[in-house]
């Protein structure tokens, strides 16, 4: 169990670096493209051609 937690810790200590604009953006970039791909695989399995 202390373990797991010196290792939560550890992460916790990271994540300030994450939050940092360019990474989000990157993020969300990344989840657009996702809905593409998902969005034309849906087209094509409905068979409404995009």
């Amino acid at each position: 169990m202390a373990k797991a937690k010196k290792v939560h810790h550890k992460v916790r200590h990271h994540l300030p670096t994450l939050h940092q604009p360019v990474p989000h953006v990157v993020a969300y970039v990344l989840l657009a493209i996702l809905f593409v791909i998902v969005v034309k695989l849906v087209s094509v399995t409905t068979g409404v051609g995009y």
